[in-house]
């Protein structure tokens, strides 16, 4: 069964698909792996709209509906929506934002098999109003990030995370 955190404000259009399939084992990989293989490149998510499975920690964020990103109000962490990452190159993620801050903001993974985040952070290079995260190679599957912006940030608008290689 699917888990997912999901923010369900009282006014929210929400819309959730999953695949079901009948088959014999080999035939539930076979179509496994051929999903896989059509999509080789790497999640990104734009909040133009809504927040893409992303859930807010530690505080809140302005609702429903979104305008142009995710609005935080007080220090915040985001966490992404479960998915499966592994790349044999060093990957970079972009977070654009608006806002200010003094302090650094981090970015924390999960991989597969291990219950919470890897306590080691990346931390954001800032280049006007994008941070960027660079990211060490590593063999293990990525299963979630976690952005967390310091108490002092005055964020005002997650509007995008993208991952690139």
């Amino acid at each position: 069964a699917p888990l997912a955190t999901d923010i369900i404000d009282h006014n929210i259009e929400y819309t959730y698909s999953c695949d079901l399939m009948l088959g014999t084992i080999e035939e539930m990989r076979a179509h496994a792996k051929h999903r896989s293989q059509n999509r080789e490149r790497l999640p990104n998510w734009k909040f133009s709209k809504n927040r893409q499975g992303w859930s807010v920690l530690n505080g809140t964020d302005t609702g429903w509906p979104l305008d142009g990103g995710i609005r935080l109000t007080q220090e915040n962490t985001l966490v992404s929506p479960t998915s499966f990452r592994k790349s044999k190159h060093p990957l970079k993620v972009v977070v654009e934002f608006e806002g200010e801050f003094t302090e650094p903001i981090r970015l924390f993974r999960q991989y597969l098999e291990e219950k919470s985040f890897d306590p080691t952070p990346s931390v954001a290079e800032i280049h006007g109003q994008t941070l960027n995260f660079p990211l060490p190679q590593t063999e293990k599957a990525a299963t979630r990030m976690k952005i967390q912006f310091p108490q002092q940030a005055l964020i005002k608008t997650v509007r995008s995370v993208e991952q690139h290689q």
